[in-house]
């Protein structure tokens, strides 16, 4: 409620360490060891009020043991905690491939459609709430399994989006309640033909992969399955199988240099000037590659287009081809 919380990295001789600290209530010696088993989050009644799984600390040590690597922890009582991760890391010894990022969705095509989501944790709901609102989806929010319920039978969304632990019910409980509700309204048994046409899709969320069941094979309440932190990617693709949606994405700038050939001649007074702009790209320093071209422009007004083509590039911070090109800009000098 009160203080701070830091992240240092240091690297030195090819040992990476990161450094999380807080000055929060701190942890008794006695659960020091206890916090890193899997769902233990110690005995302190006001850790066990927030909200958590108690699988971040155990995730964390397992990859880094496997790694090579080793995690410490110290902490006090009533004065705060730090963690440090230690791990060798040798320096990168050729450039990572680079992969194209996805192109943003901005919408999909047809008629609007509905959203339910219903997870007790506030900060959860509210950034799916942005993430799906800004795509043209109606979303509607449940802190809860009953208000879940009440909603769907209000709104009639065609996706429920539904958290396992929920503070009255279970998410289990809650799709099947959803599915014995729109039985009742086709007028069909479970089990029976027209049941397994469930126009209203639900997909599970939960942080504990103990609990994953696909769903989808008629059998289930459920259709999906997704592990918290939910991946919006991910998310995507699977609202996209259900609803059968055809995605509308952003349009991406094309290059503005897409060829060799397309590069203009340089003179040899902007030759001198190439490579302080290559190891600028190389630290993607943008300014200074910004005030390195005005100072090109200046002294050779021919160079204005080549210029002019580079600073388009670093607008739209595409470093890739603007090294690119200068790459084959240096191979002609």
């Amino acid at each position: 409620e009160a203080g701070h919380a830091s992240l240092v990295v240091r690297y030195r001789s090819q040992v990476a360490e990161f450094e999380v600290s807080d000055t929060g209530i701190g942890i008794p010696a006695s659960d020091l060891e206890r916090i890193f088993e899997p769902f233990e989050r110690g005995r302190d009644p006001a850790v066990r009020a927030l909200p958590g799984t108690g699988l971040g600390l155990t995730i964390t040590k397992l990859l880094t043991q496997i790694m090579g690597g080793e995690l410490l922890v110290r902490s006090a009582p009533r004065e705060g905690t730090t963690l440090t991760c230690r791990l060798l890391l040798s320096e990168a010894a050729h450039d990572p491939a680079v992969v194209d990022p996805p192109r943003p969705v901005r919408g999909y095509t047809g008629a609007r459609r509905t959203i339910l989501l219903a997870d007790d944790d506030p900060d959860h709901l509210h950034l799916l709430r942005d993430l799906l609102t800004a795509l043209d989806f109606t979303v509607v929010l449940a802190s809860n399994g009953q208000s879940c319920l009440e909603l769907a039978a209000v709104h009639k969304p065609d996706l429920v989006l539904l958290d396992i632990s929920l503070p009255d019910m279970t998410g289990w409980q809650v799709a099947q309640a959803l599915r014995r509700a729109e039985e009742a309204e086709l007028g069909a048994g479970p089990g029976s033909e027209e049941s397994t046409r469930y126009r209203l899709k639900i997909i599970i969320v939960s942080a504990n992969a103990h609990e994953y069941r696909p769903g989808g094979d008629g059998a289930s309440p459920h259709d999906g399955f997704i592990m918290k932190p939910v991946e919006f990617e991910t998310l995507l693709s699977q609202t996209s199988e259900l609803l059968r949606l055809q995605w509308l994405y952003e349009t991406v700038p094309q290059a503005t240099i897409t060829a060799a050939e397309t590069l203009p001649e340089i003179s040899g007074a902007s030759v001198e000037h190439l490579e302080a702009l290559y190891q600028l790209g190389r630290i993607g320093h943008v300014r200074g590659i910004e005030a390195k071209l005005r100072e090109i422009e200046q002294q050779d007004a021919a160079t204005s287009v080549l210029a002019a083509r580079l600073r388009t590039l670093i607008s739209n911070f595409d470093l890739k081809r603007y090294m690119s090109v200068l790459e084959e800009l240096r191979s002609r000098g």
